[in-house]
């Protein structure tokens, strides 16, 4: 065993046998409100809320002019100190040193929230997402969770923020509230007293995985000490607050599931930040048969960004031996081995020559790449909804997978989309709507200012369309899914269109059928009840002709029969959640109608 391995074993297993400095009197003075944090409102939560924001008398308004040290912050950053009177303690007051951008400034100390806080991004309201507050008398916060990050997902009421958390030291809490995970993350992590130090945080910071924990990864030197360990859980909750070992080294440990992590850090808001933000990485694969994987790539020969994750399904694991390519990580079903079966690769990019991102339905064997960071990941041999939504799951560490369930959305001009359900994803048009041809061609994501990426999707030469999602992967899947809508799919013309199901008047899932060569979406807008209807051009769309109307099947009235005599050219049928109607010409087209209806996934 190495001096580091049992060093940091004793420090991982002893815990803090020492006489608690400054963090175990803030642990005393927390530990009062420990039973009560899982159940009430945290401060800074509640501070995010747009529309509960409310002043605090609890902060010390001692020294509240904080000053600049030194720039050792790195580029874009700069360190800020801040005095606060604390109790108990040798010293009645002491110096918090912490980085912060370089564009966040002092926030005024005044009666409302801004007395809270104490820097955050320039804005005209305290209430923005980007702040930080440093707080005294610490015991005294009702915080709905214990030392961490966290995401907003995790509290039960809306917060304006995406990550929310809070780390002690010396008798106060520092707390940050941000949408950016990787700020979040460096303004908690470099939360010290005057001289301690920290490692150099100027590099991104990832969640990665391992024994089934996320967690932050900060670059802590191994050969000082410092590590991290999972092992089983104890018979209670244990919240990261962290213990003494000595002036150097400090310890916290976390109840995570059913694991317990433990963490040695130089500084007790490290230690906090890494174990009371641990979290039960494959939290979903219980919910639906699926798990997320962590490629961690190789840190010393692939410089820069070096992590991503992936959804795939439960059971897959990355494989090696026969048939696996040295060029590549594969994911996929251990049975089946590298010979054969649907897979998941990992290439580094550079080793490609990548053409762009790429979606391709073909039945049970269809195949897609994507790009994130500086990784390509392919997918194939599996069917397409599979395949799709692992591709659109690809991101980097601090993002968030989008959800299962899609639905497919009629853009107009005669073409489809297929996204997430949940409001991920955003579309625009540019250019003159309508006009557009059969021709579809789009251009990898980029990046931009917002953080959101973009993919442009060009309709024809008059007619563009902008997909803006929250990664770069969900953006490009979502743009490899636009489809014409109106193809000729016969020797006699008929046309194949497919209704999305979000009319008002008839929501429901999407729908694909035929019709004839000259029927067009009919515009219903002005009609007193606008059911989606689709007919030759010249109809009214407000009345019974002929046509093929939707309806919804919970609001339809009857049950659907078919046709009510064998020569009938009027008829409905329940498709899905919907139920179509049709009065056609002849009892042949409306047959035609309605045996091309498909519910489509």
């Amino acid at each position: 065993m190495s001096d580091f391995e049992d060093r940091l074993g004793r420090a991982l297993s002893e815990g803090a046998e020492h006489a608690p400095g400054a963090a175990g009197l803030t642990a005393g003075a927390r530990g009062l409100a420990s039973a009560r944090r899982r159940r009430r409102l945290s401060v800074l939560a509640a501070a995010a809320v747009v529309a509960v924001v409310v002043p605090l008398a609890v902060v010390s308004q001692l020294g509240d002019e904080p000053g600049d040290t030194a720039a050792t912050a790195g580029v874009g950053w700069r360190t800020v100190t801040v005095q606060r009177e604390v109790f108990g303690q040798d010293t009645s007051e002491v110096t918090v040193l912490l980085d912060v951008p370089d564009d966040w400034v002092d926030l005024p100390d005044s009666d409302d929230v801004c007395g809270f806080y104490d820097f955050g991004a320039p804005s005209e309201s305290c209430s923005e997402t980007d702040v930080v507050s440093v707080v005294s008398d610490a015991g005294a916060l009702d915080y709905a969770f214990g030392p961490g990050l966290r995401p907003a997902s995790d509290y039960d009421y809306p917060v304006s923020a995406a990550w929310i958390g809070h780390v002690g030291l010396g008798g106060v809490d520092v707390s940050v509230s941000s949408d950016d995970y990787q700020v979040a993350v460096r303004v908690l992590g470099s939360a010290r007293l005057e001289g301690q130090e920290i490692p150099d945080l100027s590099g991104e910071i990832y969640v990665v995985g391992s024994d089934g924990v996320s967690r932050p990864a900060l670059p802590l030197d191994a050969a000082d000490g410092y590590g991290e360990r999972i092992e089983p859980r104890r018979t209670r909750d244990e919240y990261a607050e962290a213990e003494e070992i000595d002036p150097t080294h400090w310890r916290a440990a976390a109840t995570v599931g059913d694991k317990r992590i433990v963490v040695v850090a130089p500084t007790p808001a490290l230690a906090e930040l890494i174990a009371g933000s641990a979290t039960v990485q494959d939290r979903d694969e219980d919910l639906d048969g699926w798990q997320t994987v962590t490629y961690e790539g190789d840190p010393v020969n692939e410089s820069g960004d070096s992590t991503v994750l992936i959804d795939v399904p439960a059971g897959w694991e990355q494989l090696a031996g026969r048939g696996c390519s040295v060029g590549s990580v594969r994911y996929g079903d251990p049975d089946l081995g590298c010979d054969g079966g649907p897979a998941v690769r990992v290439y580094l990019e550079a080793t490609l020559d990548y053409a762009g991102p790429a979606l391709v339905e073909d039945g049970e064997s269809s195949t897609g790449l994507v790009v994130s960071g500086r990784y390509v990941v392919s997918a194939d041999g599996a069917d397409y909804q599979t395949i799709r939504r692992i591709l659109a799951s690809v991101r980097a560490p601090g993002e968030s997978a989008p959800s299962a369930t899609w639905r497919t959305r009629d853009l107009g001009a005669g073409f489809s989309m297929e996204a997430p359900d949940d409001g991920s994803v955003e579309t625009t048009f540019t250019g003159v709507e309508g006009v557009a041809s059969k021709t579809v061609a789009s251009t990898p994501a980029r990046r931009r200012g917002s953080g959101r990426w973009a993919a442009e999707v060009t309709l024809g030469a008059a007619t563009n369309l902008t997909i803006t999602a929250p990664t770069q992967a969900l953006a490009d899947v979502v743009a490899s899914t636009v489809r014409s809508t109106t193809t000729t799919t016969t020797t006699d013309g008929w046309q194949s269109f497919t209704y999305d199901g979000s009319d008002p008047d008839a929501r429901g899932n999407a729908v694909s059928f035929q019709v004839p060569p000259d029927w067009v979406r009919l515009d219903t807008d002005q009609c007193r009840i606008g059911y989606p209807r689709f007919g030759p051009p010249d109809s009214d769309p407000c009345e019974d002709a002929s046509a093929l109307t939707f309806f919804d099947a919970e609001t339809y009235g009857v049950e659907s029969q078919g046709f009510s005599t064998p020569e009938a050219s009027a008829g409905d049928a329940l498709v899905g959640d919907l139920v179509a109607y049709v009065d056609a010409p002849d009892h042949e087209t409306a047959v035609r109608i309605l045996d091309s209806l498909r519910v489509v996934d």
